[in-house]
């Protein structure tokens, strides 16, 4: 039997669940802080203003995060559940073509219409440099690579084959404590009249070629 292995895109509702709780205690506090002074008759008038300000804009900033967790929990629940089923698993070989199922289940039919499907591999790199005792991270993006995409031909569906095609040229998935390079198939869902739906599922590149690839 042919292994494989299903990848889950659960990173917008744990999104929306975080940008709430964090935005939530941000902005409690600082709303408190403005209503306090504004209804305050002990402290001198001067201080009023400035302090109705500050807690007045902690207040925006927490209801801003907020408001991007509510939109994150929306497009949850607008779009639903998705998943990357991969025949013979999760790792890919240098020059290799591995056929994977994209499938989205759940949400509202109206984001079920139309839809078009595309891909891209995407490699990432995280190079962490210490100055002393302060660690600076940068990340850039090494290579995107667009895949194959067809969708299944089933009206109010949205399913479809991706074809992950690793370059040759590709450094393979590394993992050292100040140096990571990470791989992921981003799948896109165009659906028109609805906000674009951008999934990303995590794939390690191995540092092998595969045997069918040019040499």
């Amino acid at each position: 039997m042919t292994q494989t292995t299903v990848l889950a895109d659960n990173s917008r509702f744990a999104k929306g669940c975080a940008s709430i709780v964090i935005g939530t205690l941000i902005g409690a506090p600082g709303v408190a802080l403005a209503v306090a002074l504004w209804v305050s008759q002990s402290l001198p008038e001067a201080v009023n203003p400035f302090g109705v300000l500050c807690g007045g804009l902690i207040g925006l900033a927490g209801a801003t995060v907020a408001g991007f967790g509510v939109r994150q929990l929306w497009l949850n629940h607008l779009f639903g559940a998705s998943t990357l089923t991969v025949a013979g698993g999760a790792g890919v070989c240098l020059g290799e073509v591995r056929a994977a199922r994209f499938r989205r289940q759940g949400g509202q039919p109206r984001a079920r219409q139309a839809a078009v499907l595309s891909a891209e591999l995407v490699g990432t790199e995280k190079v962490t440099y210490r100055s002393g005792t302060t660690d600076h991270t940068i990340t850039q993006e090494i290579l995107r690579h667009r895949l194959s995409a067809q969708m299944d031909p089933v009206p109010g569906t949205v399913s479809g084959q991706v074809f992950i095609a690793v370059p040759l040229g590709a450094p393979p998935s590394l993992a050292l404590h100040h140096n990571r390079i990470d791989w992921s198939v981003q799948v896109w869902v165009r659906v028109p009249g609805v906000p674009d739906d951008k999934r990303s599922f995590t794939v390690t590149v191995l540092p092998v070629v595969a045997p069918q690839a040019p040499r």
